[in-house]
């Protein structure tokens, strides 16, 4: 199968509600293999199913594209921030970030159960994570963008963003992404242009004009400090969050094996129900042709001893 035709599988069996998931999937596995397609029915039933937050994130692709259109130019605005070092812009953007990824969790909350499948606490919490780096990261944005995510994602703030096995039949250019020129520059909440990333074209309002530079030099130096207590803070948070994600990818990937255990045995037990059918009826066969075989021997001895009267002059 071509990978754009296994894309275009994946796309719509991706956009399923999770319960509907895996037997769609093994359905279209059991047909390319009928057809005696087996390479396909092989790269289909490899498909795994998307954990809650995955589902969830694919929805919001999928029925809220400007919004995620939206944090998609987030991204690359606060990337191009952190690029020139402009603080102000990082900070101005970080906190955007923070309400925008915050509304849109809640958003997929809402649309997941609009769409029948209500998501808990946790997969929230994983939702906001993945959107989270996919404002920090290129290729996690493009991961979210194909809307067949697996897992959830998490951003370290250290590492590039881990998308293996995140993305059911992934793009085949993923690792070009980060040379992709960037979308449209987006608007604000208020209909306005965003604000230039220009530090020629801003000025520091928060600090006072009489504040004196060695009070500003120690502020900033417990700023920082603050701030790598939090980034230290956030690491542990990531790492046991990303153990979390590897263990719940790991439950589910075992929990489809064993959804394709029991159908397998299903029909295994079937099998055996027409094996044990067809034996008794060959058994059945078997009784008669024995009965035949002794009516035919006695039969022939009959017929022999006959013969013999017939030599003897009997």
């Amino acid at each position: 199968m071509a990978s754009s035709e296994l894309r275009a599988v994946a796309d719509e069996l991706y956009g399923l509600a999770p319960a509907s998931f895996t037997a769609e999937r093994n359905r279209r596995a059991s047909a390319a293999k009928e057809d005696g397609d087996t390479s396909t029915a092989d790269a289909v039933r490899r498909l795994s199913k998307p954990s809650a937050a995955a589902w969830a994130v694919n929805m919001l692709v999928r029925h809220r594209s400007e919004a995620m259109d939206d944090l998609f130019a987030l991204g690359e605005e606060l990337r191009a921030a952190q690029a020139a070092l402009d603080r102000d812009e990082m900070r101005r953007l970080g906190q955007e970030r923070h309400e925008v990824v915050s509304a849109l969790a809640r958003d997929a909350a809402s649309l997941a159960s609009e769409l029948g499948a209500p998501i808990a606490a946790g997969a929230v919490r994983d939702v906001e994570q993945t959107l989270q780096a996919a404002v920090v990261d290129k290729i996690a944005a493009t991961a979210v963008a194909t809307g067949r995510l697996t897992r959830a994602l998490i951003a370290t703030g250290l590492e590039p963003v881990d998308v293996t096995d995140a993305i059911g039949a992934p793009p085949d250019d993923l690792a070009d992404a980060a040379n992709r020129p960037a979308p449209p520059a987006r608007r604000s909440r208020g209909g306005r242009a965003a604000p230039s990333t220009d530090k020629k074209e801003r000025t520091d309002k928060n600090a006072p004009a009489d504040l004196s530079l060695a009070r500003v030099a120690k502020a900033e130096r417990e700023a920082e400090e603050a701030e790598a207590a939090v980034d230290e803070a956030r690491a542990a948070v990531d790492e046991l969050e990303a153990r979390i994600a590897e263990l719940t990818h790991e439950r589910e990937r075992r929990s489809d094996e064993l959804d394709e255990l029991r159908a397998r045995i299903e029909e295994i037990e079937d099998d055996l129900v027409d094996l044990g059918r067809e034996t008794r009826a060959t058994e059945r066969r078997r009784t008669q042709a024995l009965r035949d075989l002794e009516r035919a021997e006695r039969d022939a001895d009959r017929a022999r001893d006959r013969v013999a009267d017939l030599r003897d002059g009997r």
